[in-house]
């Protein structure tokens, strides 16, 4: 059972802030759902890629005692799922409802009823496959006593990558603005929290 005690206004002014207004706006706008004129997925990958891998190795005097080794390839990561996932409690499809001041029986009635801001996931609809280009290049001597010394140099460089940031975070700050009760209101996008965006590094 909910509490049927209602607040006095003081309280259901300090309960309600930072939630959304009943019947105002359109916490679905300009989000387009999976399936919905684009892939089911929500989101396409190239359907092949091509990784050529090359290597080699040369035994400078024929002898196996010093060698000589390189290889160079590239090389595609699976990509990330995970950052797809909270894309399945995006609005409309789900609400973050909070009824106060009233019996489970008549909970449609209840004194009442807060909406809270939307969290948001979203994701790049076109991408490339994360790609790594690896090399090493490296020495191998024999000595003495059946031991043996390596030197080898490896390298890696990578680009498409994915790494997910929030687009919607309040300014550093915002709370200590003189003329602004709420720090909410310096978020980019109004009427959300957060909005997950997982940015492509083209290198690093």
């Amino acid at each position: 059972m909910l509490s049927p005690r209602p607040a006095d206004s003081s309280a259901q002014a300090s309960i309600i802030v930072g939630t959304l207004v009943p019947n105002v706006g359109n916490t679905a706008n300009g989000l387009v759902l999976a399936g919905q004129d684009i892939a089911k997925t929500g989101f396409t990958y190239p359907a092949l890629g091509y990784a050529p891998r090359f290597g080699g190795a040369w035994d400078v005097k024929g002898n196996q005692r010093l060698v000589v080794r390189g290889a160079t390839g590239l090389f595609f990561d699976r990509p990330p799922v995970n950052s797809i996932y909270g894309t399945t409690s995006n609005p409309p499809k789900s609400q973050n409802v909070t009824v106060r001041y009233g019996n489970l029986q008549d909970i449609s009635t209840a004194g009442l009823t807060t909406v809270a801001p939307p969290a948001i996931t979203v994701f790049t609809y076109e991408n490339d496959l994360p790609t790594s280009f690896q090399w090493n290049l490296g020495v191998q001597a024999a000595l003495p006593f059946t031991s043996a010394v390596d030197v080898s140099y490896t390298g890696q460089h990578s680009y498409n990558t994915q790494n997910t940031v929030n687009l919607n975070s309040i300014d550093l700050g915002a709370a200590f603005v003189d003329d602004d009760e709420e720090p909410s209101r310096h978020r980019m996008h109004d009427g959300m929290v957060e909005t997950k965006y997982p940015i492509v590094n083209r290198v690093s």
